[in-house]
């Protein structure tokens, strides 16, 4: 899709100066050098502002605290994902002391060549290189150090692959390790390898080629890296019917994260992509079938895989970025023509609206830090330097753990004993245990935990953290003294609250005086 002027809407001075604007930004060369050191700075400044919550924290914890292989391969047996993210943190923790801000570089690495990727696609205007970047859902692809923004980065690496030798075996590396970074990127490179098969096919190429393969061992794979232990928690282990009262909410929360969370961006990014089937359909109307069978069988994959098991919008975009992908490839393959000049116009509108939510949301996440647990490590330390902590929901404590320099051990209320990271065997750990602690039986279920501590334990005098979710303000939900009933109270010391995610109730154990 070659770059061209948008359509000749008038002749005054004003209209034309806007239309050169337009041809300068959307055939310079000079915009993606320009747009390139300031997207990472601007990611830049999401990471050095953003503080770890727990999902970010629990990956970095297993690689910190298993010490060999058989370790880590079964604390990654509870996290019902493929391992290749993972197992890439831990080879580095060999190497080096893994700590917060070490794994924010290693994404910023994710960062850069997505940004490099995305601004060098070969045959698209720069509105449409761009289109992608500026989108809400990359305010967390680019903040959050988790695998998920390398999945986009494969996609992207899959688009340049193609688009310059379309039966290259390197396409099918590309997809075999997609599958290994994320479920969801299991589903694409299953999509992507079918239209693969389905171009050679149609082309009159019918021999099996053995990197098709390749995709499929990895599909198998992560299948099997999926697989569930027979303790892990309920919530984790349960299918969910599929025809319920939250299927019906559900397929409205698909739909705007499929759209980017922006109804006016979502528009235009909608017609982009139909336009592109539009193109495909007039000039290669059975790749355009195949390209739209295979879209429909992410939808429905994605769609079936929330409804009754894991629902997330940072999966769901992903399948967002795929159609993107699908769509400048079908762009390519119409090449010119009178959709052209309406392909421009609808990434630029994409891009302007979608531009607008993706500040407001930088601005938003620039107030508010994303969870308060490196402000409650700091000041463990300075006013309990080496003391342990009582945990209550153990999910909460891992982003405090990992930026402690002076922890002491923690030990989990539910399970009854010290824990390193979080395994997802114990009722205790799941989010349902973030309740309003003046609720009679929260309260109940708590002290009666406090109650079976280790006496040892006890009369260390440890801190007792309970995790309050960002929803939530603190104060209201917590009781300044608790009675244990054994001689023992707790004695609420500290309140952390304001962050978007996780703030955090902090109380001393003491004896009655």
């Amino acid at each position: 899709m070659d770059a061209c002027p948008l359509a000749d809407v008038g002749k005054s001075a004003p209209v034309q100066g806007l239309q050169r604007a337009l041809r300068w930004f959307n055939s310079s060369r000079a915009v993606p050098w320009l747009a390139f050191p300031a997207i990472l700075w601007v990611a830049w400044r999401f990471l050095a502002h953003h503080v770890f919550w727990r999902d970010e924290a629990h990956a970095l914890l297993i690689v910190q605290n298993c010490p060999d292989l058989g370790d880590f391969l079964r604390a990654m047996a509870y996290e019902g994902t493929p391992f290749l993210w993972h197992l890439g943190l831990w080879l580095i923790a060999k190497l080096i002391p893994l700590t917060p801000e070490r794994l924010q570089l290693l994404h910023f690495v994710a960062v850069t060549l997505f940004v490099g990727l995305a601004l060098g696609l070969p045959r698209v205007s720069n509105a449409v290189r761009l289109m992608m970047v500026f989108q809400m859902p990359m305010v967390e692809y680019f903040t959050f150090s988790r695998q998920y923004l390398w999945v986009i980065v494969g996609l992207y690496a899959f688009a340049h692959v193609y688009l310059r030798a379309r039966r290259s075996a390197w396409l099918f590396v590309i997809l075999f390790v997609i599958s290994q970074v994320s479920a969801h990127g299991g589903l694409l490179a299953l999509g992507l390898l079918a239209f693969l098969i389905g171009e050679d096919w149609f082309a009159g190429a019918r021999r099996v080629r053995l990197v098709w393969l390749l995709p499929l061992a990895g599909a198998a794979l992560c299948a099997w890296q999926m697989r569930m232990p027979p303790d892990i928690i309920e919530g984790h282990r349960v299918w969910r019917p599929f025809f319920t009262e939250r299927t019906a909410s559900f397929v409205g929360m698909f739909a705007r994260d499929v759209i980017l969370k922006d109804a006016a961006g979502g528009a235009f990014f909608a017609a982009f992509v139909l336009l592109a089937f539009y193109a495909a359909m007039k000039r290669e109307a059975r790749r355009a079938v195949l390209a739209a069978f295979v879209v429909v069988g992410w939808i429905a994959g994605f769609f079936l895989v929330g409804a009754v098991k894991y629902s997330c919008p940072r999966h769901h975009w992903l399948l967002s970025y795929a159609i993107f992908i699908f769509a400048v490839i079908l762009f390519d393959g119409a090449g010119r023509g009178p959709w052209t000049r309406w392909a421009q116009a609808f990434a630029l509108g994409a891009l302007i609206f979608g531009g607008n939510r993706f500040l407001k949301d930088y601005r938003f996440q620039a107030e508010m830090p994303a969870s308060h647990s490196a402000h409650a490590a700091a000041w463990l330390d300075r006013r309990f330097p080496g003391r342990d902590a009582l945990v209550a929901q153990e999910n909460f404590i891992e982003p405090i753990m990992v930026y402690r320099q002076a922890p002491g051990r923690i030990f989990a209320l539910g399970r009854q004993q010290f824990i390193r990271y979080v395994v997802w065997n114990h009722p205790s750990i799941d989010f349902s245990k973030d309740e309003d602690l003046r609720m009679s039986p929260r309260l109940s279920e708590l002290v009666d935990d406090l109650r079976r501590v280790p006496r040892d334990v006890m009369e260390a005098r440890p801190v007792v953290i309970f995790g309050v979710d960002g929803l939530r303000k603190p104060r209201d939900s917590s009781i300044s003294r608790i009675s244990v009933g054994d001689g023992s109270r707790l004695r609420l010391v500290q309140v952390f609250s304001g962050a978007i995610l996780e703030n955090y109730l902090v109380y001393e154990v003491e004896s009655r005086p």
